[in-house]
């Protein structure tokens, strides 16, 4: 069975990602290590629906992946006379990430550093972000923190990243994009390699377990 929407009922009834305005300001030392984090997200959620979920996730994508003690992040959803926008897959990561590693990209390239020791020297750490957490203890930690002092029930992003350059074998890879031959679209097109970090929040939906011991079990 295939339900296809008309153009009528996509516009009335589907959903598309909010499109994101973002800019990122950082600050760096000479030797690569982040110190600050400035970051302003404005998103079209259309003419209904907030998105204001998905503006703070886009925020917990860009301050929350490398390790930096002054982060300050602003979001905003503006109303617009567009389609409805939604919440897909990972919503709001990707907006967030493309922003953060687009420019990351570009400050290992100012310093002169490798992106991959550039993104491996900054990266955050199973104690999570600098800092002490403002939340009161007796109050649930929200599933996309923007603050410190709050630890990872698990990380595997230093592994990540280095299996990843041993796959792509990120050493070996040629100075600059390569040309191919021939012609696609009209354009030339080049061929190159690259890299790009994430994270996100999983494991949010509650639990429970029944556990039963005693003599034969």
């Amino acid at each position: 069975m295939k339900i296809v929407y008309t153009l009528s009922e996509e516009l009335r009834h589907g959903r598309w990602r909010h499109p994101a305005k973002i800019t990122i300001r950082m600050g760096v030392k000479r030797d690569g290590s982040i110190t600050a984090i400035d970051a302003r997200c404005m998103m079209n959620t259309g003419p209904y629906v907030p998105g204001l979920a998905v503006c703070r996730r886009a925020g917990h994508a860009i301050t929350y992946l490398y390790s930096c003690p002054n982060v300050r992040y602003e979001g905003f959803v503006v109303y617009t006379n567009t389609p409805v926008a939604g919440s897909y897959r990972a919503l709001g990561a990707p907006q967030g990430h493309f922003a953060l590693e687009s420019h990351v990209d570009l400050v290992a390239e100012r310093l002169g550093i490798d992106p991959l020791e550039f993104r491996q020297r900054n990266q955050v750490g199973s104690e999570g972000q600098p800092g002490d957490p403002y939340k009161p203890s007796d109050r649930l930690v929200p599933p996309q923190p923007i603050e410190g002092g709050i630890p990872f029930s698990s990380i595997g992003l230093a592994q990540c990243l280095a299996d990843g350059a041993r796959a792509a074998d990120w050493t070996a890879r040629p100075a600059g994009p390569r040309r191919l031959e021939g012609r696609r679209y009209g354009r030339r097109t080049l061929r190159g390699l690259g890299m790009a970090a994430s994270i996100y929040v999983t494991g949010q939906a509650p639990s429970s377990a029944i556990v039963r011991v005693g003599d034969g079990v």
